[in-house]
Formats: structure tokens, sequence, C-alpha cells
């Protein structure tokens, strides 16, 4: 077996023949299939003066076990709380195969401004490794309150009595 982006390192055989010399090639083929079937198998060959002819195989199986890595995750931070937090979306790259890439909002105690957001990401590979990392944000609420509505300022005599506001 050899890991996934190594390279395997196969055998190096000799072959004798009694009555001469002998001639010793091979070819790789490329094994395909599910991550557990993925691989190479060497066929050698070694062939006498006469065309007698000898073939071994070696097989070599991928393994893959190793999952993604994301690159470019945004670093979590804050939002106002009149808004929905911006998250950069990542990428993932894995030695082996193509990436899946999916995420679940959880939402997350919060202070006076509400509730605030996770992310949780994940990257899956082709043979069933992942990785997971998240992103959080939490709600800031820096405004002061607004009192709307107001009635004008206006002038009143005290013998009228209490005036009326609005």
């Amino acid at each position: 077996t050899y890991q996934c982006g190594d390279s395997p390192i196969f055998a190096n055989p000799t072959a004798t023949d009694n009555c001469g010399n002998v001639t010793l090639t091979f070819v790789d083929n490329t094994k395909s299939g599910n991550c557990a079937g993925q691989g190479i198998v060497r066929v050698w060959t070694a062939i006498d003066d006469c065309g007698n002819v000898t073939t071994e195989t070696q097989t070599f199986h991928i393994i893959d076990d190793i999952p993604p890595v994301f690159v470019g995750l945004g670093a979590s931070g804050t939002y106002s709380c009149d808004t929905f937090p911006t998250f950069t979306t990542p990428t993932a790259i894995d030695e082996c195969s193509a990436t899946t890439i999916s995420f679940v909002d959880i939402p997350t105690p919060g202070g006076c401004a509400g509730p605030g957001i996770m992310r949780e990401w994940t990257a899956v590979d082709a043979c069933g490794n992942s990785v997971h990392e998240s992103q959080s944000f939490t709600p800031i609420d820096t405004l002061a309150p607004q009192i709307i509505g107001v009635g004008a300022d206006s002038t009143y005599c005290i013998a009228d009595g209490i005036p009326a506001f609005s």
C-alpha cells in the first residue's frame, strides 16, 4: 500500500535462465475503483533468448485516510444586529480526490443584542474523509435607541393648566 500523493516503491527483481540471456521489462497499469480499489499494477515480463515468457505482477493499493484541508476560511467576528454576518466561503484541497463542501448555521447564545450564529463548515473527500471548521459571529449593538413622535416645543400659560403632551 501507499499513501495517496506518494509514489509506490516497487521491488527491483532480477530474472535468470539456465540456457541464456533474459530480458526483464515491466508495464504499469492504473487500477481504478473506489478508494480501496485504486492503485497501480506492475506487470513484470521476463523473456529468454528462445522466446519463453514468464510474467509476475505486483499490486499497490492507494490508502487515503487523510482528510481535506480548508483554505481561505474567514475569521470569526461581530456584526451589527440589524444585518446578517458575512461569511467567507472557504475552499478545500485534498491530495487524492475532489471535495464537497457544505455548512450548517447554528444559533449561539447571545448577549443584549440577541443570539449569535456559528457556521460549521464540512469538507468531505471522495473516500469519506472529512474535516470540520467553524466561524462564529456575535451581534453587537452600538447605537442608542431613538425616540420617535415627540411633539414640537411650545409655550403655555400656567393659568390654563397643564399642557397636553403629544
